[in-house]
């Protein structure tokens, strides 16, 4: 219980944070983010990318990977085993 408030509490302290001043990479201009700001581009910039290479690829009738885990697992007959009972 004392573990679960610490994680609660310092997700408080990360998220409810001031925002970081930084400079971009690329073109050295200047940003302002909050951490969840952040955080949610880091989870989701992959997708932008997979997306852009999936587009190339149909576009060359190259056919795509499985998107999704879910799908990925079933097909490979990877699924998680099942309890037993």
């Amino acid at each position: 219980s004392s573990l679960v408030n610490l994680s609660e509490e310092r997700a408080r302290h990360v998220f409810n944070a001031p925002a970081l001043d930084f400079t971009f990479v690329g073109d050295g201009e200047t940003g302002r983010m909050t951490r969840s700001d952040m955080l949610a581009h880091v989870i989701t910039h992959g997708a932008a990318h997979r997306g852009a290479i999936g587009k190339m690829l149909e576009a060359l009738n190259v056919p795509g990977a499985p998107e999704m885990v879910t799908t990925f697992r079933r097909q490979s007959g990877a699924a998680a085993p099942k309890p037993s009972a």
